[in-house]
């Protein structure tokens, strides 16, 4: 059995301006969605309820997840594909695309992100220890990081 939840949103002058419904499988989880303006998306399960995977109508992006739910990666129809990589600890270590860039991030001694710098080298990133960037640098400028106080 699908549950169906609609929601009609309407204008001060009670025309229909959109309609989203929502679809339910028989477990209760949401299994996709669908706009009145043809955004449409699925929902996939593994046999243990874990929510594995997502697309959208066009199928033109489809997002893996792995068993602890994070997003390991997606794949576009353009063939712009994106994996992402964790640590033991579950930490976003970095992420690589099919067509070889790829960012390496790095977190310091307390487990905080300290920065990230990309395959090629052209930008790092610096943050403070409550995760707010503080600079950053390239092969064209560098920005300063400011002392702490």
């Amino acid at each position: 059995m699908k549950a169906i939840l609609t929601l009609i949103i309407l204008a001060f002058s009670a025309a229909l301006v959109a309609q989203n419904n929502i679809y339910w499988d028989a477990t209760g989880r949401k299994a996709g969605s669908s706009t009145s303006t043809g955004n449409n998306n699925t929902t996939y399960y593994d046999a243990t309820g874990r929510r594995k995977a997502t697309s959208n109508k066009a199928g033109n992006q489809t997002v893996f997840r792995d068993q602890s739910g994070r997003k390991t990666g997606t794949a576009q129809q353009s063939g712009s594909n994106r994996t992402n990589y964790f640590d033991a600890t579950g930490r976003n270590v970095g992420h690589s695309t099919r067509q070889g860039a790829s960012t390496t991030i790095f977190y310091d001694a307390s487990g905080k992100k300290a920065g990230s710098a990309t395959k090629s080298g052209k930008t790092t990133t610096y943050y403070d220890a409550s995760g707010r960037k503080i600079g950053s640098s390239n092969s064209n400028e560098t920005l300063p990081i400011p002392l702490q106080k």
